[in-house]
């Protein structure tokens, strides 16, 4: 009986992939993290973006559900910040929690973009805040964050 077994050959094994193959495959996609406390604007810019190529990560920020504080400002990490290749905040400006989360991605992650949504008063209120940072206008359109997003990912390459 053993001799009829079927083995295993080059031919059925040369599709698998190695961890390490899987990881780089998947790492071929930009990252992108959305900072917002709503679940339905994260899930639709979630979807947005998942259909034309991104890798999306979502955290409800510090003030999202359940209320907490930001690991970045408190322990100056975080693993969904550091892995995200450009990060989407709409956090809120009026918000001093969210303009210390803010802070922090510029202190702890210089090099990666961020995108501030934004309404038009806010943006003109916290202009030291936002220097050198894209805006994005509240309310945001499909079209308005996909070329947010391209254009912030062209910049890192």
């Amino acid at each position: 009986m053993c001799g009829r077994r079927r083995t295993l050959g080059c031919d059925e094994a040369c599709g698998w992939k190695s961890p390490h193959e899987q990881a780089v495959a998947e790492r071929s996609r930009p990252r992108v993290l959305l900072e917002t406390p709503d679940p339905g604007d994260a899930f639709a810019c979630w979807r947005i973006l998942e259909r034309n190529g991104y890798e999306v990560s979502w955290c409800p920020g510090p003030d999202g559900s359940p209320p907490g504080t930001c690991p970045l400002v408190t322990s100056g990490q975080c693993a969904l910040a550091g892995d995200a290749d450009v990060i989407v905040s709409s956090l809120g400006l009026r918000r001093s929690s969210a303009r210390c989360v803010l802070g922090a991605l510029r202190r702890r992650l210089p090099d990666t973009p961020v995108i501030v949504a934004a309404t038009a008063s806010a943006s003109h209120q916290w202009v030291p805040l936002l220097a050198g940072r894209r805006t994005l206008r509240l309310p945001m359109t499909a079209p308005a964050l996909l070329a947010s997003v391209e254009e912030a990912v062209a910049g890192t390459r």
